[in-house]
């Protein structure tokens, strides 16, 4: 629940994702390479790591735009490779692949659209008209207010610890620089191994009230824990959508949604050459907003890749 606890879900995956934020993701590549891996696959590993990271300063500042009834002072991007086609102009009907990455990490991806059967992927290109941005990032989407300290807790299924999944924005928890997936220690000086998602809700919640004090104790990557002190306060939390119907023929499709794009990218890729790659530095206010996504938290910034595909006629 909102400001209380989350739901519990095997680790897996977004274990390994969780070590590689919090570490940066270098540290964990480097530990889990246990075994020599083959010459071919060692040199493209060693050809990735010299990829030259691109400074902001080497980005183009986009011209201003209006954007939600405010100014917005345009994008930042950098044209990684330009392409030979044809050009995105207004109204052409566009083809395209993109990555999501934070922290380095990637984190969302188009190429990896939607989970099939239990271990296979499908590539999901985004197909859009040039100029067209999509009403759910135009309209404001409903929110509920809630009093808590604006955490979403996350159980491990076989450890019991519990993570901050959520960090919701405009929270005491956010304010205060809670780390997204952090481990949460103790409540009050009252450790919470053992203790029930549903006890833990209650003590984070308290009597509901707005002002009340409470103590976290949060370590990160098995750190020592350290102490946040929160004042409950109300805070905005997106309105639950019902989950889209299963997709597929037969089974095939286990019903997940596939990749979802950042507003920036319908604001980006004006301009772009069929075959182009572009990088785009994206705000919270054309990225996923208060809300978050995944293992980006809220209000925060990331970096788009956009690789044009094809470009057509309307």
């Amino acid at each position: 629940a909102a400001g209380g606890s989350g739901g519990a879900r095997a680790r897996g995956e977004a274990s390994d994702r969780r070590s590689a934020l919090l570490a940066g993701g270098g540290a964990l590549l480097a530990a889990a390479a246990g075994a020599r891996a083959p010459e071919a696959q060692a040199i493209g590993f060693k050809k990735e790591l010299k990829k030259r990271r691109v400074p902001l300063s080497e980005y183009t500042q986009q011209p201003g735009f209006q954007w939600l009834g405010e100014p917005h002072e345009g994008l930042k991007v950098y044209d990684e490779v330009v392409g030979k086609g044809r050009e995105a102009v207004e109204g052409a009907n566009l083809t395209t692949h993109f990555e999501v990455y934070y922290r380095n990490v990637l984190v969302e991806s188009s190429r990896e659209g939607r989970l099939i059967g239990r271990n296979a992927t499908l590539e999901e290109p985004l197909s859009f008209a040039c100029g067209f941005v999509p009403p759910k990032y135009t309209v404001s989407a409903p929110v509920d207010y809630v009093v808590g300290v604006g955490l979403k807790l996350e159980e491990d299924l076989a450890t019991g610890e519990k993570y901050a999944l959520k960090v919701y924005f405009g929270s005491p928890a956010q304010q205060a620089g809670v780390p997204l997936n952090s481990r949460l220690a103790a409540v009050d000086g009252e450790s919470v191994a053992g203790m029930s998602t549903e006890r833990v809700g209650e003590l984070l919640r308290g009597d509901g009230e707005e002002g009340g004090e409470v103590v976290l104790s949060m370590s990160v990557l098995g750190g020592e824990p350290i102490d946040y002190k929160l004042a409950r306060a109300s805070y905005a939390v997106p309105r639950a959508r019902p989950p889209p119907p299963p997709q597929g023929a037969n089974g095939l499709y286990n019903g997940e949604a596939g990749a979802q794009a950042p507003a920036a990218l319908f604001l980006a890729v004006r301009g772009m050459r069929e075959g182009g790659k572009r990088l785009v530095r994206v705000t919270p206010d054309v990225g996923y907003g208060p809300a978050g996504r995944g293992e980006i938290p809220a209000g925060e910034s990331f970096s788009l890749k956009i690789e044009l595909l094809k470009v057509s006629d309307a």
